[in-house]
């Protein structure tokens, strides 16, 4: 598994798990950690958090086919359509390329560079992110793609993206809740049909239909981003019992403090260890299970393989205190 906590004012992982090994070749290390570096202390508005990609056994040798964006104030994955292999094409080059260009734009956008006016995080159309950099990606393919970013001067509030079956959702740590949280919002599935996802990419009209939101958020909320490895093979209530050993419920007079995440690495690596144990399972009743009776497919039971990538990232807002 490829993992790492990483959230450095300033600092942007484009990652995918080719270029992960890669480095790793070159460096002599044997751990994908050699890449993740605690965050130290950060006065504006950040994520914090980390995260985890399992490539499917068969698609290991060449990467497997997701890519993911992670830095302080923006947060993507991208799951490239499998179904461009029948084709002799490989969606990861895809996917990589589109994760690359996705933060070209978002920068530029933020920077006023290449004849933009810059702009505050806030006032960034995500959507017009993600067509830009569709349209300067040459590789063949097409992705589904989840986006999040977080405005790091003065609003409480976090934009999102979703076009096709991965997902994003927030949720809140709260000690009353059974389960240990309350969920603020979970993006719904774009699709054709069941299983054919609205994608981006080669012979696709741009992306202008993805689904754009914007959420208020507190200090301390959670933002989870995963493909449809994780969402196809857990439900909340698993995602929640790898969040819940990692979140401090004890500080109640110090604010600030109260409900941090001790470890995000962990809780990523977590969801992603088990969602891969359940998309093997045969006997598991899987969301993906259900969701293909409530087509009418006729599948009884079982998880679905597939590449795995989540993000886990604690939303940080220091200068409401």
């Amino acid at each position: 598994m490829n993992s790492a906590l990483k959230f450095i004012q300033g600092s942007t992982i484009i990652g995918s798990s080719f270029l992960i090994m890669n480095q790793l070749r070159q460096k002599g290390n044997s751990q994908a950690q050699a890449e993740g570096n605690q965050t130290g202390s950060n006065s504006k508005n950040h994520f914090f958090g980390a995260y985890s990609n399992i490539p499917h056994i068969e698609k290991r040798h060449r990467g497997g086919e997701d890519a993911w964006i992670i830095s302080s104030n923006l947060l993507a994955v991208a799951d490239g359509v499998g179904g461009w292999n029948r084709k002799g094409v490989d969606p990861g080059i895809f996917a990589r390329e589109l994760c690359s260009h996705v933060t070209q734009v978002f920068q530029e956008h933020r920077n006023g560079t290449d004849g933009q006016n810059a702009k505050r995080i806030v006032d960034i159309n995500l959507t017009e992110v993600l067509v830009e950099g569709v349209k300067r990606t040459k590789a063949m393919g097409t992705s589904t793609f989840v986006l999040a970013s977080i405005d790091d001067d003065g609003e409480s509030k976090i934009q999102g993206l979703n076009l096709g079956d991965s997902a994003y959702m927030i949720v809140r740590p709260d000690p009353h809740q059974e389960q240990g949280f309350e969920l603020i919002f979970r993006s719904k599935e774009q699709q054709y049909r069941f299983n054919y996802p609205y994608q981006c990419g080669t012979n696709y009209d741009p992306p202008h239909h993805a689904d754009r939101q914007e959420h208020d958020i507190k200090h301390n909320d959670v933002v989870i981003l995963g493909t449809d490895g994780v969402f196809d093979n857990l439900f909340h209530d698993q995602i929640f019992q790898c969040l819940k050993p990692e979140i401090n419920y004890s500080n109640p007079d110090h604010p600030i403090n109260h409900f941090n995440m001790t470890d995000p690495q962990s809780a990523s690596n977590c969801i992603a260890n088990t969602a891969e144990k359940f998309s093997y399972d045969k006997t598991w009743d899987s969301p993906f299970s259900k969701g293909a009776r409530a087509a009418g497919r006729n599948r009884e039971t079982g998880g679905k393989d597939d590449d795995i990538t989540v993000i886990v990232a604690q939303i940080k807002l220091p200068k409401i205190f």
